[in-house]
């Protein structure tokens, strides 16, 4: 490279002429080509103007002519096998004048001639041979035309060291052409100027070879070198030599950028883009790509994926639907053909046939005799297990029973049922599912590994640590906490499918810890609409009266952690937190909130004082008296949801709009702390505290006389649980939320880092997040706390409560019904408007996105669900096109005076009616469309009445039922 430089500046060119390595070898060829002529003298040739470029044109033009004269000439030569020199044939030409006529064979001379002539010409390939006169005269003229081409050649190597001049001409054609490279151009001018320029043409000349081979070696270390100058070859040449330590090092990225195709390696050479640009490029053009091969692909937007969904979840609906009708068609089918059977005549029927007419005759006359009875009734095992049992199983093809009731009820037939569920498995020993499971041909086992394991009433205690015995309605109940549940052996034997959506938390932190302590953040919550407080501060007790003050922000957080200063543990019991849990629950029912009410308390003995504290606020205050005696036996839908008291034992399967929780334990009068958490220590207790924690459907106030900072036994499983309970409560009551979330990402690291990564920013997201901020808008993103998160949360400015959520569709490995029917199904349930958002449709359009956005969160337009409810509804009131009249809906029987309120959210279309007769209510309730069933309360007096109907309306508007006539 350094001669090279020197050499191309001692030619006087200007730089731009030898910039590149290309421009370079076109110089250093030129110039091996030129060689010749500048060893020979010759450069002056290259101006076509001069004497002796006229000299050699001349003499080209001779050589060319002659040259085609003595092609012609050879053309009449053709047949001589060996020529005659040119002396000989001047010879013999002289002779055959002589030696011709009749009687010139007389002369030896012409017996000579013939001779040579003969052996040296082919008279065969005539048909009339020649003269010979002829045929020397013709040999003559070749001889005289090579004669004068020698004579040129010999006048061009005098005068121009050259033998062939039209070769020569040729080839100084070439490099004297005017088309010539520029740098060539520049070059030829260059040397006839110069007096040095035979040197300079031999010095270049020379560095041609190694030019070829610096060409070579340079196109192994740079990319393209014939686009680089001279320096900058140098400069990366030394920058390789420089880092040559790190190539090791690039090796493996090297390595997979050779397996590229050549159009990315060189783009990635070539570009000035960072990786995300050069990303970007490439995704571009791989779209672009994509819509030239697949039309469809370019024309699909967000309203055609709309139609899609809309059948789907139409069909999805009709398979359902027709999978139950055609179930429920078997059962009637089969009890069908068994009356037939058993109605027709013997004749015509096969033994079998026979024998099962006989059989279920006689167990048909048996339930119609049992039907006619007044007393003494046979037993339901008597019944399902004689001839009668057949026809009770077509009557009643579905059995709620125990697994006890089973192995004490029904005979032991594998053929009994076609499927058999367990419910609650993790409370079924092996032993008694077992029995109930060879009944049928399909078990299906639903539980949850984290609940409480198998109780055994009646049991004797045993001396097991892992043993606990309680007291239950009067009954003993044993809990083993090592106990082998069906659930366990399922779990380890059988295929299993997780049931990951947690419906019964409306706020997402109720079940947040659950989620990340047990369940291993596995769970999908619903993300809260509410925007978390962030100036919740300390709930402190120091009396029990000041608990009533704390219900307004207790109803407007989901967890509330009450402290309780004057908490002291004595005998299993902490009377202040009774007292304070007691105040609560009068508060709250005076507060007519309509939400249902439960206490759990971590022991059986706080549970007791609790129940004292309620009766002994009972007895002072009449009002709270009757409430809470209206509260105990509460129910709604013919269902109980009235207020419990339980401990962590037997909470298990209730649930409740707000829980209370007694913690219970304290300090000792004498201000010490013992780590004895009773059950909580044992094994398994981190299950109780899951099923305690798990309660409460709105809000959770934990009322504690201890912090977590009091619990000093890590390493116990359940009090670490509970400690780290408390740190949570404590964080999110006081609007901590990032404290919380620390103490969340501390139960489960690695998995809390996995949903972290699941959660990362698209680059969708963040536009779509600054585009609605910029607007005007209040905008979260990624707003959740397990697996399923809202991309983008709207509310209006100020406001503290999310509106709307954007799902953003960009591609993912669920299924389509669970990314665009369950999902936003679910989220609207919860009250969400959702609008789901595709990629392609945010690339191309994306103020289209945001004006339809804008225009939901205003309720301009309704959301995709609500167009669906419309489109559906507008559809079931079309007239059919048969031209039929649509035939009249069965009115809906009506009670006087009544009010009438209906819920329509998500899956759910029920109504609620109730009316007042002097003091009685009359109540109808059930989903939309059917009679519903009916309820009569009746009261002391009319306007007790009046209050309980006020009541009970307002109970149901809280909950989203709407009134829609008052008659």
């Amino acid at each position: 490279l350094d001669d090279l430089g020197a050499a191309l500046r001692e030619t006087g060119l200007e730089a731009e002429h030898w910039a590149t390595l290309s421009e370079n070898g076109q110089l250093l060829a030129f110039a091996a080509r030129l060689r010749p002529l500048a060893e020979k003298g010759l450069l002056d040739l290259l101006d076509p103007h001069c004497a002796r470029s006229g000299l050699l044109v001349r003499l080209r033009a001779d050589h060319e002519a002659k040259v085609r004269d003595l092609e012609s000439a050879r053309v009449k030569t053709v047949h001589w096998i060996e020529k005659l020199s040119a002396e000989d044939t001047a010879n013999a030409l002289a002779v055959a004048p002589k030696v011709q006529g009749v009687l010139g064979f007389l002369n030896p001379a012409w017996w000579r001639l013939r001779k040579v002539l003969k052996a040296r010409y082919d008279f065969c390939k005539h048909a009339v041979a020649p003269t010979w006169e002829r045929l020397l005269a013709d040999l003559s003229a070749e001889h005289a035309v090579m004669a004068g081409l020698s004579s040129i050649r010999t006048s061009c190597l005098e005068e121009f060291a050259l033998e062939d001049p039209t070769a020569f001409g040729e080839d100084l054609r070439n490099l004297v052409a005017a088309d010539a490279a520029p740098a060539v151009v520049a070059l030829r001018a260059r040397l006839q100027q110069s007096d040095e320029g035979t040197q300079l043409v031999i010095t270049l000349a020379g560095l041609a070879a190694q030019f070829q081979s610096l060409r070579r070696e340079i196109a192994d270390l740079v990319d393209h070198p014939e686009f680089h100058g001279l320096e900058s070859l140098a400069g990366a040449i030394r920058e390789i030599r420089e880092e040559s330590d790190v190539i090791p090092e690039l090796l493996p990225a090297l390595r997979d950028l050779a397996a590229m195709p050549e159009k990315f390696r060189r783009a990635v050479r070539e570009l000035p883009f960072t990786t995300r640009e050069l990303e970007a490029a490439c995704a571009r053009k791989t779209l672009e790509a994509l819509y030239r091969e697949d039309r469809l692909l370019q024309r699909f937007d967000s309203h055609l994926l709309q139609q899609k969904l809309d059948r789907l979840a139409g069909a999805h609906r009709q398979w359902l639907e027709r999978n139950a009708d055609w179930i429920r068609n078997q059962v009637r089918k089969r009890f069908v053909e068994h009356v037939q059977t058993a109605n027709q005549s013997a004749a015509v029927l096969s033994p079998e046939q026979k024998l099962f007419k006989k059989s279920y005759s006689a167990g048909r006359r048996e339930l119609e005799h049992e039907f006619g009875k007044t007393m003494r009734y046979k037993s339901i095992r008597d019944l399902a297990a004689e001839e009668s049992g057949g026809v009770v199983r077509d009557l009643k093809p579905i059995w709620l029973m125990s697994p006890l009731s089973v192995s004490d009820t029904l005979p032991l037939d594998t053929g009994l049922f076609d499927v058999v569920i367990f419910d609650e498995a993790s409370q079924i020993p092996v032993e008694d599912a077992v029995p109930a499971a060879y009944r049928a041909q399909q078990v299906i086992v639903v539980g949850d590994e984290m609940q409480l394991p198998p109780t055994s009433f009646f049991s004797s205690g045993g001396d097991s640590d892992d043993e606990l015995t309680i007291e239950e309605e009067g009954e003993a109940v044993s809990v083993m906490m090592d106990a082998d549940s069906f659930l366990t052996q399922c779990s380890r034997n059988l295929p299993s499918t997780l049931l990951a959506w947690h419906y019964r938390s409306r706020y997402e932190s109720l079940i947040s810890f659950s989620n990340a302590a047990f369940y291993g953040g596995e769970l999908y919550t619903i993300p809260d609409r509410q925007v978390m407080a962030t100036d919740g501060g300390d709930m402190l007790v120091s009396t029990a009266a000041e608990a009533s003050g704390l219900v307004p922000d207790l109803l407007a957080k989901p967890i509330s952690f009450i402290r309780c200063g004057h908490g002291i543990y004595s005998d299993r019991r902490n009377v202040a937190e009774a007292e304070v849990v007691a105040q609560l629950v009068r508060s709250i029912l005076s507060a007519e909130t309509g939400m249902s009410i439960g206490v759990a308390a971590f022991s059986e003995a706080q549970q007791a004082q609790i129940e004292s504290a309620l009766d002994a606020l009972a007895g002072d205050d009449p009002d709270f008296a009757i409430r809470l005696e209206a509260e105990y036996v509460r129910e709604e839908d013919d269902q109980f949801c009235g207020l419990f008291v339980k401990n962590l034992e037997n909470v298990q399967g209730d649930e409740r709009d707000i829980i209370l929780m007694s913690v219970c334990y304290a300090p000792d009068e004498k201000g010490r702390m013992r780590m004895n958490f009773g059950p909580i220590n044992q094994r398994g207790g981190e299950k109780r505290l899951n099923v305690i924690f798990s309660r409460a459907r709105h809000h959770m106030a934990l009322v504690s006389s201890i912090r977590h900072t009091q619990i000093t036994n890590d390493y116990n499983d359940g009090a670490r649980a509970l400690k780290s309970f408390l740190h949570y409560a404590e964080s999110l009551s006081r609007g901590e939320s990032s404290m919380a979330r620390q103490v969340l990402d501390g139960l489960n690291p690695l998995k809390r880092k996995s949903l972290d990564r699941s959660a990362e920013r698209s680059e969708i997201v963040s536009q779509m997040a600054e585009a609605l901020a910029a607007r005007g808008w209040a905008v979260e993103a990624h707003t959740g706390q397990s697996r399923f998160r809202c991309d983008v949360c709207v509310r209006p400015m100020g406001e503290d409560r999310h509106q709307l959520a954007v799902l953003v569709e960009a591609g993912g490995g669920h299924g389509v019904r669970e990314r665009f029917l369950t999902r936003p199904g679910i989220l609207r349930s919860f009250g969400w408007q959702v609008v789901v958002v595709t990629a392609k449709d945010w690339w191309h359009e994306p103020a289209a996105i945001l004006e339809r956005i804008e225009r939901v969160l205003r309720s301009e337009i309704p959301d995709q669900e609500t167009v669906k409810e419309i489109e559906a509804t507008s559809d079931e009131l079309m007239i059919p096109e048969t031209g039929a009249e649509p035939e009249e809906a069965t009115p809906i029987p009506t009670i006087s005076g009544i009010q009438r309120l209906e819920f329509i959210e998500g899956n759910s279309r029920k109504f609620w009616e109730i009316g007042q007769l002097n003091e009685t209510l009359n109540i109808r309730y059930g989903r939309i469309g059917t009679d519903g069933q009916s309820q009569v309360k009746t009261f002391s007096d009319s306007e007790r009445a009046s209050r309980e109907m006020e009541k009970l309306i307002r109970e149901k508007m809280r909950k989203g039922y709407i009134p829609l006539n008052s008659a």
